[in-house]
């Protein structure tokens, strides 16, 4: 049996959010292209963090460089982000770099347990 959640509100209950979603001042981009934020829709990285090596028993995982993006452009430092497919930790370990909360979930116990490994010898460097 399935269930479904109506997410969408009546047009008299919604309010705008006026508030930006990150921190980023638009007239300090060139500061923010120094640091590796790229403006282009898509994004070139040509030195591969350490930390983002392919592990073969995890499909699917990414460049750091992928998250980190996305966490600096629409998060605020203090924020949350959740990542629902946690894997090796990659996206954690940007969340803990970019100075954000992470919150990772994982169904399989193999595969967490290697993000745990990966989360405890990698998230400060």
């Amino acid at each position: 049996m399935a269930f479904w959640c109506n997410l969408v509100q009546a047009e008299e209950e919604t309010e705008e959010i006026e508030e930006k979603p990150n921190d980023l001042d638009p007239k300090k981009w060139r500061e923010y292209e120094k640091q590796g934020m790229q403006f282009f829709s898509v994004w070139d990285t040509p030195e591969r963090d350490p930390y983002g090596w392919t592990l073969k028993t995890i499909h699917g995982n990414c460049p750091i460089e992928i998250p980190r993006q996305c966490i600096w452009r629409f998060s605020k430092q203090g924020e949350t982000v959740l990542d629902p497919f946690v894997g090796s930790g990659t996206t954690l370990v940007a969340c803990a770099r970019l100075k954000r909360y992470g919150i990772g979930i994982e169904i399989n116990p193999n595969i967490a347990k290697i993000a745990k490994e990966n989360l405890s010898m990698k998230i400060f460097q």
